[in-house]
């Protein structure tokens, strides 16, 4: 017998016994309806008090979730509704199933977290699946996965690239067609700022004029090729600054004549000035992003400059003394902070070589820290330099001596461009009659300036031109790719297991270098890291795609379709100190499309005074210059004249405010609501006492006075015998109160306060309120200002000066503790979401790699730090299988964490103040603050 066909039985046999065992090492998939999984504990929750009013970033945080006993994975799917809606109970068991891949020839058993109907938590249950619920089938099962990690991509939170990563591999199963998709580097709105504080302290100004955040659209492909120098850059005109100058010319920062005039700048009158800015911004970092920020992480980019440069701040301020420097100035080619920037810190000193060599063993320590950095040294632009350079860059450190000072950076571009300026070859700033302009608003020297921030014509002009609009959309679309790359081979990162060498995407890049995998990740020859992308200044890119020309042209008839005069330079002056942070904007001119543009439009030609808008001791305080030639006013104004016969124009002062008076029983009573709909019924149960007035000021009194009589008679008219207008005096000046006839109580719902309305006129204007106590004390203050103003007396006002001569807002501390006390419940609801945002990624990073703490796995890789905004820690807790923060726990056992969830704590006061000026505007702000009790030391 052929020994071939002696051994066919024994051949067969291990055919069948191999083909066993990898039938049992095949994953099965489940699909089962909530309405049908079998609970051996627990029950599918209620409907209950369902609670529409809750915090939506808290209902998207509680949304259900399903964890396997073993291996495997499951989540939770709807058929026709997408999971970022609010999962109502009726949802679950009519929409809901578990959709689950385990290995195959065994029972399914794990825990289903469900939301209750109130939201207060989640309900955990036990549940099973036979195994002969089994099916081959896979595609109920990655289009669930795809939707569950695309659901928390859309969400904006921490993880976003490995969130993408997972939804694209769960794409791939399906054999979608990902022609065309595109990776996002960044969430949408990661860095968006809170609408009320960005208008009032002007930042919305610096946003809508960089339009920075406006990312170019690429539409189609093409192999053409287009040099960037025939690009069109922007063609808006400049300010002719001479008729702004002063005859007597202003002192200017020394180093001014050492910077690019094409470069942003940031001066300090000393080195400790500039400790005292980082230091206040880190403490004020995590408060803020508790409003201000979408996402609570930090991305530690001072940490980041500071291990790269070699400079850290606090130590080089323990080594070099106060003496030693006289002033510093930040700069650098482009404001790209987070991703990659060439940063120079200039510091100004009389012993050049001494510091020199200070810093450079500072430097030396710090980079012996680091593997792979080396001792670099050489010659550019006449500047000699000596540093540390790692081939990732993340020590990257050049120091090099100029006339009286001394300058570190991370880019050779920083030398070559200081070089040029030392030379003579290139402007400096201090040349330009703008930079001159502003330091003669905000005097060198003054005893209160922490910081100077200053951005040229031609910064901006060179942010908004082709190269750095095309190289900064170049590297967000190159770092999309990285991070996917960067998520594919993350377990071989994680564990070490990495050797150095290149790697190949078929995805596609706009940069045409080579991809390297190394220990600390993805590096690509042009690009960089995703820690730190090489700079903009650094990028050859002299010719570009015509896809990528016409984006950006778009972009650039977009953007100067909104400029009417000419373009903008922007100075910002910061003070702080134990006591008081302040801050003086100016823009000049704003973007014509501006959200300011109502306000521009109404404002326009009035004025505030000091007086305006009876300046007392309010909790609240708005007020408004009024333009009565204002298109808006005149509309209003035309509306009123056609009910009242009366034109209202002709009696109408320069401003209006609106107040908001202490009233500690009100107030009180409204914060012992336990949710809006109580806080609604007892304001208005209430009505009489809500201590809010308007004052509108009056040129005319007698033309006020026909006007009111027209707005009696055409109420009168319009529902006849409806009020009762009852003529009253307080100190001999007349009031009237205006309130519901005997008739017209009777149709007043029985919960609803007495809504009667008190006004009293004279030439210092028209008060308004609900709340006659509130109109009495208005009175009195008129009075007072009338017999001191006949006494000679000067009129001193008795609150803090209206800082603004266009638009102004006033608060006393007290008012953050009232809006803690009534609005804290929604606002503490909506931090502690915020810190659950977290809790995504870092289960992820829990169950993927258990031995390793995530919070520390997602900093090393993705270069962020996630932080409780509430101070807690992030720990995990085995019986909800979650991480959870030791401060808000986690969405299915909620903590209520701090008591107080506003920011800047010990807070006593705000004034913010805006002046629309020469197509511009000038906003100053203030935060007076208790003294810490480490700085009274």
């Amino acid at each position: 017998m052929p020994i071939g066909r002696k051994f066919l039985p024994f051949a067969w046999l291990a055919a069948v016994v191999f083909s066993q065992m990898a039938a049992a090492a095949e994953d099965s998939f489940y699909r089962v309806p909530l309405a049908d999984l079998k609970l051996a504990e627990g029950e599918l929750p209620d409907e209950g008090e369902y609670r529409p009013w809750r915090s939506w970033e808290r209902v998207q945080a509680m949304q259900p979730y399903a964890v396997l006993d073993g291996e495997g994975e499951a989540y939770i799917e709807f058929q026709t509704v997408r999971r970022g809606w609010a999962a109502t109970p009726s949802m679950l068991r009519s929409e809901g199933a578990v959709v689950a891949r385990a290995p195959a020839g065994r029972d399914l058993s794990g825990f289903l977290y469900l939301p209750k109907a109130d939201y207060t938590g989640m309900v955990k249950l036990r549940f099973t699946i036979p195994m002969s619920a089994a099916m081959k089938e896979s595609e109920a099962f990655y289009r669930a996965k795809q939707q569950h990690y695309q659901e928390l991509l859309d969400r904006g939170l921490p993880g976003a690239a490995w969130f993408r990563h997972q939804a694209r591999s769960a794409r791939r199963k399906l054999r979608a067609d990902e022609a065309g998709q595109i990776l996002d580097a960044l969430p949408p709105g990661s860095r968006d700022v809170g609408d009320t504080f960005d208008l009032f302290s002007g930042g919305r100004a610096i946003r809508e004029n960089l339009q920075l955040d406006r990312e170019l659209r690429l539409a189609g492909k093409t192999d053409e090729m287009v040099d960037v120098g025939s690009i069109k850059g922007i063609t808006v005109a400049e300010i002719d600054w001479k008729p702004l100058l002063a005859e007597v010319a202003p002192r200017l920062d020394p180093l001014a004549r050492s910077v690019p005039a094409d470069q942003h700048a940031v001066f300090f009158p000393s080195f400790s000035a500039a400790v005292d800015l980082a230091d206040e911004m880190s403490r004020q970092a995590t408060p803020f992003s508790r409003l201000i920020l979408a996402r609570s992480e930090d991305e530690l980019v001072r940490e980041r400059y500071e291990r790269q440069l070699c400079l850290s701040l606090s130590t080089v301020a323990r080594v070099i003394g106060q003496k030693m420097v006289a002033s510093v100035v930040l700069t650098g080619s482009d404001p790209y902070f987070f991703t990659g920037t060439d940063v120079a810190v200039l510091l100004e000193t009389a012993q050049p070589a001494a510091l020199k060599t200070l810093l450079l063993g500072r430097a030396t320590a710090a980079a012996g820290q680091e593997v792979g950095a080396k001792a670099v040294s050489g010659e550019t632009e006449g500047l000699v330099w000596s540093g540390f350079v790692s081939p990732d860059r993340r020590v990257c450190c050049y120091v090099a001596q100029l006339d009286g000072a001394v300058l570190v950076t991370n880019s050779t571009a920083q030398l070559a461009r200081l070089g040029q300026v030392r030379r003579g070859d290139a402007p400096a700033l201090a040349t330009l009659d703008e930079y001159k302009f502003f330091r003669r608003r905000y005097p060198l020297g003054e005893g209160d300036e922490t910081a100077l921030v200053f951005l040229s014509d031609a910064a901006i002009r060179r942010w908004c031109g082709p190269k750095w609009r095309i190289a900064a959309s170049r590297r967000l679309r190159d770092a999309a790719v990285m991070s996917e790359l960067e998520a594919d081979f993350l377990d071989d990162l994680v564990n070490g297991k990495v050797e150095e060498g290149p790697i190949h995407t078929d995805l596609p890049l706009a940069g045409t270098g080579e991809l390297r995998l190394g220990p600390h990740g993805v590096r690509s020859s042009t690009d960089g890291t995703l820690e730190f992308q090489t700079p903009i200044a650094e990028m050859a890119l002299d010719r570009v795609t015509k896809a990528e020309a016409d984006a950006y042209v778009r972009w650039r008839d977009g953007y100067q379709s909104n400029w009417r005069w000419a373009f903008d330079p922007i100075a910002l002056r910061l003070s702080v100190d134990a006591r008081r942070l302040s801050a003086d904007l100016t823009v000049m001119p704003l973007i014509f499309g501006s959200e300011y543009r109502s306000f521009i439009e109404v404002a326009r030609g009035a004025q505030i005074k000091p007086t305006s808008g009876d300046p007392h001791q309010a909790l609240a305080h708005f007020i408004l210059a009024l333009n009565r030639e204002s298109q808006q006013l005149r509309a209003g104004a035309n509306f009123a004249e056609g009910m009242v016969r009366v034109k209202v124009l002709d009696w109408l002062g320069e401003w209006v405010s609106v107040y908001v008076d202490d009233d500690n029983e009100y107030w009180q009573g409204l914060a012992k609501s336990a949710d809006p709909e109580q806080a609604m019924q007892y304001a208005s149960a209430h009505l009489d006492r809500l201590p809010v007035g308007v004052h509108v000021a009056v040129r005319d009194s007698l033309k006020l006075t026909a006007f009111l009589a027209g707005l009696r008679a055409w109420v009168e008219q319009t529902a006849p015998r409806m009020t009762d207008w009852e003529a009253l005096t307080y100190r001999d000046e007349p009031y009237v109160k205006v309130g519901p006839s005997e008739r017209a109580r009777g149709e007043i719902p029985p919960n609803v306060g007495q809504p009667n309305l008190y006004y009293s006129f004279s030439a210092d204007g028209l008060v308004l309120s609900l709340n006659e106590d509130l109109l009495k004390r208005a009175i009195d203050r008129q009075i007072e200002r009338r017999e001191a103003k006949k006494e000679g007396k000067e009129i001193r006002a008795v609150s803090r000066p209206w800082l603004g001569s266009s638009l102004c807002f006033q608060f006393d501390g007290r008012l953050l503790a009232l809006f803690d006390a009534f609005g804290g419940e929604s606002l503490r609801e909506t931090i502690q979401a915020r810190s659950w945002g977290n809790l995504p990624i870092l289960n992820e990073w829990r169950r993927r790699y258990p031995d390793r703490d995530p919070v520390k796995l997602h900093e090393e890789f993705w270069h962020t730090r996630l932080v409780c905004p509430g101070g807690g820690e992030y720990v995990w807790n085995d019986e909800w299988q979650t991480m959870e923060s030791t401060t808000y726990g986690h969405p299915g056992e909620p903590k209520a964490g701090p008591q107080s969830s506003l920011p800047l704590g010990g807070t006593k006061a705000g004034n913010f103040g805006i002046t629309f000026e020469q197509n511009g505007l000038r906003a100053r702000g203030t935060i007076e603050r208790e003294e810490r009790e480490a700085e009274k030391e």
